[in-house]
């Protein structure tokens, strides 16, 4: 089973972002949907595993807007979600994710956790571990063992 975790939105607060790997545990891949690039590389450090990081509405041109990622099979959209309307944002984020052939569209910037299939694609936002909006801190967990996709929101205390 591959595990990969998910998190965004850190904002600068290596603290509460760091919270998040106790509750991972072991992982194979981190994927970071922006505002946080700091944070991105010294967490794939600590994890010791490779990670996938995009440049938020706060990060500058340091990483891309936008990675399309390949994990045991499963392609994966990350991207922040600025560049997407709020007005039916799920929707034309699963749009983007099946132009692209993505069973998965990873994103932040909402401080939201969200989890949900639109049109046959996983939507996933794991919210924020130190701003969260609406929610308590919060992370996330996908598993993929052959071409099942387990997706899972984790509060962060």
């Amino acid at each position: 089973m591959i595990k990969i975790g998910v998190i965004s939105d850190t904002h600068g607060n290596f603290y509460f972002a760091a919270k998040a790997i106790n509750l991972w545990g072991q992982i194979d891949y981190l994927l970071h949907a922006g505002d946080g690039k700091n944070e991105a590389l010294a967490l794939g450090k600590l994890a010791n595993c490779p990670v996938w990081a995009v440049a938020g509405n706060t990060d500058g041109v340091t990483f891309p807007q936008t990675e399309l990622v390949e994990i045991s099979g499963i392609k994966i959209l990350l991207l922040h979600g600025y560049q997407v309307a709020p007005l039916n944002r799920e929707e034309r984020l699963a749009a983007l994710a099946l132009e692209q052939k993505a069973e998965i569209v990873v994103y932040g910037h909402t401080h939201k956790p969200y989890c949900n299939y639109h049109r046959g694609v996983l939507v996933f936002n794991p919210g924020s571990p130190f701003r969260p909006r609406d929610s308590k801190p919060s992370c996330g967990l996908i598993e993929i063992e052959a071409k099942n996709i387990t997706a899972k929101l984790l509060k962060i205390s």
